[in-house]
């Protein structure tokens, strides 16, 4: 046991496609969901010999509580952006049939409590894009901010173990 292993996560910097998102507001949160199918025999009955993986789900959930063109075109990438002098203006709603990959870049969630060197408790999501609904407080009471629901899709630029993403070191092979 080693109770300096014990810690409190702390506030966050998230980047996509290498583009720091802002300031974000009650943390992060990373789901990752193992789908498995279950391998069974007779003799055994209902009891499982084996678990087999079907696919993973992993997506980092947050809010964004800046708000500018960063913040829309991470929210409705899939929106025609127009970023000028004089206008910034995100579009959305599509045509059926539109493709998100193109819109995926790299996620990373690096703990500030960290040093810029220190990527250990980093979480890297290779391709990723949001597809979650987009909900905007207008309130009296409440801070306008940006929720966002990042989905990881599948690369193949790791190999089968890294499909997805990994946490800590890029370097890693």
């Amino acid at each position: 046991m080693d109770l300096t292993k014990v810690e409190i996560a702390g506030p966050c910097r998230i980047t996509f496609g290498g583009i720091d998102l802002g300031h974000t507001l009650d943390g992060v949160e990373l789901t990752v969901d193992r789908q498995t199918a279950g391998v069974f025999v007779d003799r055994y009955g209902d009891s499982p010999v084996d678990y087999v993986m079907t696919g993973t789900i992993a997506k980092a959930k947050f809010k964004l509580a800046q708000w500018d063109d960063r913040q829309w075109d991470t929210a409705l990438p899939e929106g025609q952006n127009t970023d000028t002098a004089t206008l910034d203006q995100t579009g959305f709603g599509t045509d059926a049939g539109y493709s998100l990959r193109g819109d995926a870049k790299q996620l990373v969630i690096h703990p500030l409590k960290y040093a810029n060197g220190d990527l250990s408790h980093d979480v890297t999501l290779y391709l990723a894009v949001n597809t979650g609904t987009v909900t905007l407080p207008y309130k009296v009471k409440d801070q306008l901010v940006t929720e966002v629901e990042m989905e990881a899709l599948v690369s193949e630029a790791y190999g089968a173990q890294r499909r997805l993403g990994h946490i800590g070191y890029a370097a890693t092979s």
